[in-house]
């Protein structure tokens, strides 16, 4: 490859020896902060792809070195729920929808048990961990 010392006469820098319609490249390399950054983030992908599960197979996929599974904790988390409202929610599936609107504790458990949907707004504890939603008594 050959070096091209032309000058920009506006600027007083080198260019690439590239022209198009009369317009010449500079040669502005990319400034070393940004190049350092770039590299930083390609190692760290690498590094997340090794220790988080990343890569989808034919029947599941990679459990990365931590066996890290959010799966498992939605699990975990949906079994305490399940043992917060277990009898309460027994009450309720018994309950004619008469005796729901009387009954202010069945009333409030089944305000906050009903599922959202793209329709309905999110309660207000939506954030909240599933098992600190418990259902009041």
């Amino acid at each position: 490859m050959t070096e091209h010392h032309d000058f920009d006469q506006v600027s007083g820098k080198t260019t690439t020896g590239h022209e198009w319609d009369g317009i010449k490249e500079l040669n502005t390399p990319l400034p070393r902060w940004w190049v350092i950054t770039f590299y930083a983030c390609i190692v760290w992908s690498v590094g997340y792809w090794i220790v988080y599960p990343a890569w989808p197979l034919v029947s599941g996929y990679t459990s990365g070195v931590l066996h890290y599974s959010s799966r498992a904790d939605v699990a975990v988390e949906l079994a305490n729920l399940e043992k917060i409202r277990g009898d309460k929610m027994v009450a309720l599936g018994a309950a004619s929808l008469a005796d729901v609107e009387k009954d202010p504790a069945l009333l409030a458990l089944a305000r906050a048990a009903r599922p959202c949907s793209a329709t309905t707004a999110r309660p207000a504890t939506a954030a909240a961990p599933l098992a600190q939603r418990a259902i009041p008594t």
